[in-house]
């Protein structure tokens, strides 16, 4: 780093929020410039000007809020006769969609916090795996730091990673975006093979080092998760059959489409019905079952926050992952706080006649 940008960066807090409150009336970087030199006594360019807006948004001083589209929200909870108040249709669309929506979710995840707090000493927060959960960890994070107010956390992986050369979808990797928050801070990992034969899951759940993990997951307040359709090549379970053995990975992944799999939460799959259980093959080590989930939304205080923007990669929706969610409420109730985009909302209604 050059000693001009040091210079230049060395400003507090509260210059730098007069900076961005600037930017927001529509004053000229130049006129911003002659103000901070002005004020500082010493020479600051336009160029410099830029460089400290940029370091706001990375602060998180300057963030989108985008609105809640409340037509849609209401739509959905009529057509699929669930609760207004889980439903967050967040009014976005495009290539940063996925990222404004898990940002709404984690300002939302920070109340959750605060009202969890309210009834209980330490709040467990569960971070399941994928890019999605990822970047919802990472905005969370951030508005932590300003939260002064926060109660004792834990913080569990609800599974291990699977890929080395894609180290963010892993959950073990989002915990360090929680170092440097104001609260007393519990990690709890899941050390274990992220693929393992099914009919020795129950033994592999109850050996030394990861019977712990499993047994900590009791107090788990709030799980973060997504999800992810079985069509959709970069999903988090296609590509967890690819990095498997061969062998086991095609012969698993055959009998799970004979078996109607349409998509997965946490790389447990399901069908239109219901959750899909496989005597044989290979599966995901993960603290909660879908059969698990489900009990969860029905407790008291106890919160699942799924968040359904499109890929990140060819930027499809997930609805086809979503409609068994919001249909089956016996078998795939798996969540009680849902956050998507507008243009998936308007995917999950019925096309009207015509169209």
């Amino acid at each position: 780093m050059s000693r001009k940008y040091r210079r230049n960066t060395d400003i507090d807090d509260a210059l730098l929020i007069e900076i961005c409150q600037r930017f927001l009336d529509g004053e000229s970087r130049v006129d911003t410039a002659l103000w901070l030199t002005e004020v500082l006594g010493r020479t600051f360019t336009r160029e410099a000007v830029y460089a400290q807006i940029k370091r706001a948004v990375k602060l998180g001083f300057i963030r989108l809020s985008p609105p809640t589209n409340v037509l849609l929200r209401q739509r959905i909870a009529d057509q699929y006769k669930q609760k207004l108040a889980e439903i967050h249709v967040i009014d976005v669309r495009g290539d940063n969609a996925r990222d404004l929506v898990a940002d709404a979710a984690a300002r939302h995840i920070v109340e959750l916090i605060l009202k969890v707090s309210r009834v209980k000493k330490r709040v467990c927060i569960g971070l399941g795996g994928g890019g999605t959960v990822d970047r919802v960890a990472s905005s969370l994070a951030k508005y932590m730091l300003k939260q002064f107010d926060l109660p004792p956390l834990a913080v569990h992986a609800l599974t291990p990673g699977f890929d080395p050369f894609r180290p963010r979808t892993s959950p073990v990797s989002s915990l360090g975006y929680f170092d440097g928050i104001v609260a007393d801070i519990e990690y709890v990992s899941l050390i274990a093979n992220a693929v393992v034969p099914s009919e020795q899951y129950d033994e592999i759940k109850s050996s030394h080092g990861i019977v712990d993990s499993f047994k900590k997951a009791r107090e788990i307040d709030i799980v973060i998760t997504s999800c992810a359709r079985a069509a959709d090549e970069h999903g988090e379970l296609n590509h967890f059959m690819q990095v498997a053995s061969k062998d086991d990975g095609d012969q698993t992944e055959r009998k799970l489409r004979d078996a109607g799999w349409v998509a997965d939460v946490t790389y447990l799959p399901y069908n239109e019905l219901g959750p899909i259980t496989l005597d044989d093959g290979i599966r995901g080590v993960t603290l909660f079952e879908l059969e698990d989930l489900v009990t969860l939304v029905r407790k008291k205080n106890k919160h699942v926050v799924l968040v359904a923007a499109p890929c990140a990669q060819c930027h499809e929706t997930k609805v086809e992952a979503l409609r068994p969610l919001l249909s089956q409420p016996d078998t795939l109730k798996l969540w009680n706080h849902l956050f998507l985009d507008s243009r998936t909302a308007q995917e999950l209604m019925p096309k009207e006649e015509g169209e």
